[in-house]
Order: structure tokens, then C-alpha cells, then sequence
């Protein structure tokens, strides 16, 4: 029996994903560091009781002056943004609004490189959420589109001491899955998961199954596995299929809302072979999914080796600083898993990675304390 296991991200997990702190407040951190390991993250976002000033119970808190240009600082101002009276800055920038408002807000940035000679502003957006980053002066000498996982690097502060966000927010859908996968345990087994980082009006799921990648899906759950509702909290998920046959099957879900719309996700692929071969032997290399995901403060790393090669598996936070080193090694052909406990690291979304050899794969797992 071969197996194989693909697993998609449908919507942005990373640092930037929505947090819905309490009832229509979204928000959404950035990273901005120098070259020279420094770095600060700032939060702007949305929140019905929100001005265009400091909003203390929010969490906005005027800063102290900038410090002298020999120390790194980074912080929102309203300097060149009308109506904005953020002061001397905050860390904090939320404006008036819900999670099903849409429309356009300007966010300005302000920074300095301090013992560095660069300044680099990492984002992590959600599909519903895009933006553009650009200079003060005319908008035409920096214009950077803002959209998933990126990064822009400001080589020249001092020609550019400041650059302004337009974010431009959407309706989002109904649920934000963090990961989708179908995994083959034996010629007639699939086990089907999945995990959503937050739920709208999420009454359930059903599991669809088909031999084409595009039509004629069939439900296999004989009821639909229910939903959380409207929940920021993170809910895994998993079904097991065991009427499924050899041969290369797809696998969609099918999201149902309270008041009855469906959705639906795209659909990955696994494969049932029966053959001859040893079933011990290997037949690729492979990273898995951790599991639990979200977890705290451990969790499990599943991978497997097809060759005897040298292997690593290492941690990263989202600035690529290796954070953990997890195996080092060299290994027989085999099915491992390796064990991370992160009870020293803060929360937020991590990216590990399998080196054996030519093969590499990376995927990410979330921290949550």
C-alpha cells in the first residue's frame, strides 16, 4: 500500500491571521526589525469603539519621544495622515469598524534603524485582507502590494524615515482553515483532517469524496460533523473513511452556515496502490503535519525517510532565526516522529523544516498559550 499526503493552508495562518479578541474587534501584528536583530511588533486593526486618536482602553498608550537616531524604534504616527492624533506614536493603531465592515484605512509607520543600516516590515494577511505600502512623499517612489506572507526591506531610511499602509478589508469567509489533509492507513481507510483558526456561523462540515478533482463529489459522512458557531478558538477535526478503494481519490469539505449557504474547500488528492512491494519499505520522503495544531507547549512531528540519509529537522520563528533544532542526524529508511516542547517560546505561528539530503519540505504549527 502507498500512501500519500497532501495537505493545503486555505487561509493565512500566520502571525498576521485575525484575532477576534472580543466581539467585531479584528487585528493584525507586523514585524519590523534592522539587520542588526532588533525588532518590534505593532498591531493595528479594527474595533467598533475605536477613534483616530489614543483609545487607552484599547490598548493604545502614547509612546515617549523617538530616541536619538543611534537606537532602533518603530511605532504608528498620525504625522502626515489627516485627522490622526496618535502624538509622539503607539504601538497599537485600531480604527472604527467590525469584522464585516469593508471599506479603506490609512495606517502610517514610522522607524529607524538604529545600529542598522536597514529596515525590513513583515505582514501576514488573510485572503479577505490586502493593502499597499508607500512612501509619504508622492506614493510612486515606494508602492508595494500587500497580500499573504511577505516582506518589504527599506534600504534607504533616511530617504525614506516613514511609509504609510492602505488596507483595504473585505467580508471574510465563513471559516479560516489552518490546514486540510488526507492521509491513506490502509487499502480501504483514509483518515480525512482539518482545522479552522476561527468559524462565522459555521453550522458543520460533510466530507465529499470523488475519482475527479473538479466534479462529481459525493458525501460520505452519514450526518454533518458539527460546527462551533462563531468562535475565534481554534477546533480540529477528522473523519475516517472506510469504504474508500484502490485507486487516486479527491477529498473536498463542504461547509454549511447556520442559515443554510455551502462552501466549499478545493480538494486534495491521495493515493491507494496495493502492490507487492515490502510495506515496511518507504516509498518517499515526507514531512507531516504536527499534531496537536494549535498545541501547548507540545507537540508531535511526523516524517519519513525513503533513503539512508542525513537528516534535520529544525524550528524557525517567521524572521527565519533558528529557534530549535529537533534532529540531527543520520537515519535508516523509516517512518520517526520527533517531539517539540516550546514552553520557552512566546505565542504566534512557526514555520519547521526536514532536510534529507536533496529532499526538503517546510510547514508551519502554531504556539498557543
Amino acid at each position: 500500500m502507498h500512501s500519500k499526503i497532501i495537505a493545503i493552508t486555505l487561509a493565512l495562518m500566520a502571525f498576521g491571521t485575525a484575532v477576534l479578541a472580543q466581539t467585531g474587534v479584528v487585528s493584525y501584528p507586523i514585524t519590523v526589525s534592522n539587520n542588526a536583530s532588533r525588532s518590534q511588533v505593532l498591531t493595528f486593526g479594527l474595533d467598533p469603539a475605536a477613534t483616530d486618536g489614543i483609545d487607552i482602553g484599547l490598548g493604545e498608550a502614547q509612546l515617549p519621544p523617538v530616541p536619538p537616531t543611534g537606537v532602533f524604534d518603530a511605532r504608528f504616527v498620525g504625522e502626515d495622515l489627516t485627522g490622526i492624533t496618535l502624538g509622539q506614536g503607539s504601538w497599537t493603531d485600531y480604527r472604527q469598524g467590525d469584522q464585516s465592515w469593508t471599506g479603506t484605512k490609512i495606517y502610517e509607520l514610522k522607524y529607524q534603524p538604529g545600529n542598522g543600516s536597514t529596515i525590513k516590515i513583515n505582514w501576514g494577511l488573510p485572503d479577505h485582507i490586502s493593502g499597499r505600502l508607500q512612501d509619504i512623499i508622492t506614493g510612486t517612489l515606494v508602492d508595494v502590494t500587500m497580500a499573504g506572507i511577505d516582506s518589504f526591506t527599506v534600504t534607504n531610511t533616511s530617504a525614506f524615515p516613514k511609509l504609510k499602509m492602505t488596507i483595504t478589508y473585505d467580508t471574510p469567509l465563513p471559516i479560516q482553515l489552518m490546514d486540510f489533509s488526507a492521509e491513506a492507513l490502509s487499502s480501504t481507510s483514509v483518515r480525512v483532517s482539518w482545522t479552522t483558526l476561527s468559524e462565522v456561523n459555521n453550522y458543520g462540515f460533510n466530507v465529499q469524496r470523488s475519482h475527479n478533482p473538479t466534479e462529481d463529489f459525493t458525501t460520505i459522512t452519514p450526518q454533518v460533523i458539527p460546527g462551533h458557531g462563531t468562535t475565534n478558538i481554534p477546533h480540529s477535526y477528522e473523519y475516517i473513511d472506510n469504504s474508500v478503494s484502490e485507486g487516486t481519490w479527491y477529498y473536498r469539505l463542504e461547509q454549511i452556515d447556520l442559515d443554510g449557504p455551502r462552501h466549499y474547500s478545493p480538494a486534495i488528492e491521495v493515493r491507494i496502490l496495493t502492490d507487492v512491494d515490502d510495506p515496511t519499505q518507504p516509498k518517499e520522503f515526507s514531512l507531516e503535519q504536527n499534531y496537536p495544531n494549535p498545541f501547548n507547549p507540545g507537540t508531535t512531528i511526523g516524517f519519513t525517510i525513503q533513503n539512508p540519509s542525513f537528516v534535520e529537522l529544525r524550528v524557525f520563528d517567521l524572521l527565519g532565526r533558528d529557534v530549535a533544532l529537533l534532529v540531527s542526524e543520520t537515519m535508516k529508511p523509516g517512518v520517526y516522529e520527533a517531539k517539540f516542547v516550546a514552553d520557552q517560546l512566546t505565542s504566534g505561528v512557526y514555520v519547521y523544516q526536514l532536510r534529507a539530503g536533496e529532499f526538503v519540505q517546510t510547514r508551519r504549527l502554531m504556539l498557543m498559550k
